[in-house]
Formats: structure tokens, sequence, C-alpha cells
């Protein structure tokens, strides 16, 4: 077995799931929530999902930098810089999301028991739906960046 098939694996497996757990929670089960729950409920389970996203895709994010340190430590590796260079900033992005956003919107919440997204215009639901669009947004940004990164490491550019 080559040293570094460990790393390799380790690697595609921890952005494999930060990135597809990401897409999955936007994409498929955000969406079905609100279609099929009320939405204090919805929002409730949302944001449990999120909590457990931001832990799962901060243990990614440490396996994805020190397999990727440790493999260009025993070998070559293609775009090893730019490829760091997003994970660090795919992490900051998560960890303020998942550390500062996300906590700033669930005490928004608790604060607004009658909250309505639908009809509710008072200045604390402008700014709680400010602070879910950025979220929804870093997170978005983080997707894109995963895949390029996803892509880099399958091989990138022929340069």
């Amino acid at each position: 077995m080559p040293v570094d098939s460990l790393p390799v694996f380790t690697h595609f497996l921890s952005l494999s799931i930060w990135i597809g757990s990401l897409l999955f929670l936007l994409s498929v089960v955000m969406p079905a929530l609100a279609g099929m729950l009320a939405d204090e409920l919805a929002d409730a389970v949302s944001r449990q999902l999120l909590r457990a996203y931001h832990a799962i895709a901060g243990a990614c994010a440490f396996g994805a930098v020190g397999s990727l340190l440790l493999l260009a430590r025993v070998s070559s590796v293609p775009h090893a810089v730019p490829r760091l260079s997003l994970l660090l900033v795919m992490s900051m992005m998560t960890g303020v999301v998942g550390w500062i956003v996300q906590p700033r919107i669930d005490a928004l919440r608790q604060a607004m028991p009658d909250y309505d997204p639908q009809g509710s215009v008072t200045e604390q639901a402008q700014r709680l739906a400010r602070l879910q669009r950025t979220a929804v947004q870093v997170d978005g940004l983080v997707l894109l960046l995963g895949l390029l990164n996803l892509w880099l490491s399958l091989g990138g550019p022929a340069l």
C-alpha cells in the first residue's frame, strides 16, 4: 500500500462529505422541510440540522486540511497551495456562519416568539431575514469553493 493512499482517501472523503452534505441540505432537505412542515416546526428542525451540519463541516475541514498537509509532506501534490488556501477560506466561512451568524439567528428567533416570515416587517424581522440570507449566501459560496477544490484535487487545469 502506498504511503499516500490513506491521506488521499481521507482528503477526498472529508471534502466529499463536507460538500455533499451542504449540497443535500441546501437543495433537498431545506426545501422539503419548508414544503411539508408548518413554518415553526420547519424552522426548528432546520436550525437543529444546521447545527449538526456545522459540527460535521468542522470535522471534515480538519480532516481535509490535515490530510492535504500530510500528503504535501510525503509526496508531490498538484495545486497544493491553492487547494489549501481554498480549504482555509472555506473553513473560516463555515466557522463564521456556524459560530457567529447562526447563534445570532437563534437569539433573534427566541426574542420573536410570534414571528411570521411572510407578514413581519419589524426591524428585528428584517434583521433576521438579512442574517438568514447572509448564512445561505455564505454557505452557497462555501459550496462553490468546495466544488472548485474538488476539481483541483482531481487534477484541475492541465497547465
